[in-house]
């Protein structure tokens, strides 16, 4: 499965909660380890268009990130501060909706 595939399942899946819609941020992986690994950071909607070669492909869709982490990902991977940014203050907006949740339970 090509990563675009997989994030077409994701999106669909996730059309009820919205957790998955911009900003967004994932981790694109295409044959890794091999003389033409490609690794690409992006937001989803991103990564959808992203033409990353013939497979074995993978995804990774982050969470909390350390500051090194993040590091890693713009300095070595190119990724985009702004991006990364939104995702992390979606990740806390998620958290905080969530524990409103159960504090109303």
């Amino acid at each position: 499965m090509k990563v675009s595939e997989a994030i077409e399942i994701l999106l669909d899946f996730d059309k009820e909660y919205g957790v998955l819609s911009d900003p967004s941020l994932g981790i694109a992986l295409a044959r890794l380890g091999s003389t033409s690994e490609k690794i690409v950071v992006d937001s989803l909607e991103n990564l959808r268009k992203e033409n990353l070669g013939p497979p074995p492909h993978s995804l990774i869709i982050p969470g909390y990130l350390h500051p090194i982490e993040k590091d890693a990902l713009v300095y070595i991977h190119k990724a985009s501060n702004l991006v990364i940014d939104q995702w992390m203050k979606k990740l806390r907006k998620i958290d905080l909706e969530s524990i409103l949740k159960l504090l109303k339970e």
